[in-house]
């Protein structure tokens, strides 16, 4: 590995630990714009369409006309889309369960590269999926001692993390630049927080009320420009430079610095199934990354 690919390398992964630690207080803004009476969807959109606007200055210029491949292009739509799921979550479930159910990314990763780009199954990956997802059953079974899905919050965090995977492993060390994948990773937003807002509006009206943006279309896009949009275009970038499960197990300071702030500020409780489910889930991504050696012969 040359000299400059391991320092961008490096830039990549301080990048990427940033924006984890800057997203473990997204859920902050949220209920704040939720307790203002803008309903998550349009949250969702407003947000998406920032980020799919920002680049199109550049989108057109003849150096970024080049083609793009089809990976580079759907993975980032993918991105888009799941964090759409991600952001509706925090509104539909616990603070928690949305933060750590997203964080099954590095087993999903292991278990799609498996199942779809030949990588080979080492018995430590399987290691690491298992235990990803005995964290996801204790989380699950907090309440009830059982693994439960009973809120759409619980479905959309665990349906966000298998999107961002996917489009993750696409776009791994694939560098098509930062214009395309910011606008499609925008335009994946937008179209499936449509698609929320039309689910939504036929059972939770409130949720997707126009009038609800009166008073809050401002500062929805101040907070989109300072804690959405360029987090996200510094993490498309470095996501061409590592690989996807890495990548998932570096964005754990999310975890870390967003259930500590739940637990202290939202009112939800923290029990010890999350604290066991959190503690699988991030030995998992630290055994798919490599950096807890198994020892399997």
């Amino acid at each position: 590995m040359s000299k400059t690919s391991s320092h961008a390398r490096l830039q990549a992964t301080v990048v990427t630990i940033a924006c984890g630690i800057l997203w473990g207080l997204l859920w902050i803004p949220l209920r704040w714009l939720d307790s203002r009476g803008l309903g998550v969807a349009w949250v969702s959109l407003i947000f998406s369409v920032a980020m799919f606007v920002t680049p199109l200055p550049w989108l057109f210029r003849k150096s970024n006309r080049n083609y793009q491949s089809i990976a580079a292009v759907g993975g980032s739509l993918l991105l888009g889309s799941g964090f759409t799921l991600y952001l509706i979550s925090f509104l539909f479930t616990e603070i928690s369960n949305t933060i750590i159910l997203y964080y099954l990314t590095p087993a999903w990763s292991v278990l799609f590269g498996i199942l779809f780009l030949g990588h080979r199954p080492e018995a430590w990956r399987f290691i690491a999926i298992v235990l990803g997802f005995i964290g996801m059953l204790a989380v699950l079974g907090h309440e009830t001692g059982y693994p439960t899905l009973d809120r759409i919050g619980d479905w959309t965090a665990l349906a966000s993390g298998i999107l961002w995977s996917i489009g993750s492993l696409m776009i791994a060390n694939r560098q098509s630049g930062i214009v395309m994948p910011t606008a499609m990773f925008g335009l994946g937003g937008v179209l499936s927080s449509l698609v929320v807002l039309l689910v939504v509006s036929t059972w939770g009206p409130a949720h997707a009320a126009a009038s609800s943006l009166q008073g809050n279309f401002l500062p929805a896009i101040l907070i989109a420009m300072v804690i959405f949009v360029p987090p996200n275009m510094m993490l498309l970038w470095a996501q061409q430079r590592l690989d996807a499960p890495r990548v998932g197990i570096l964005l754990m300071g999310e975890l870390l610095v967003g259930v500590t702030t739940a637990a202290l500020f939202s009112g939800e409780s923290f029990t010890v199934l999350h604290a066991i489910g959190a503690t699988m889930i991030v030995l998992a991504g630290l055994i798919e990354t490599g950096m807890i050696k198994i020892r399997t012969t």
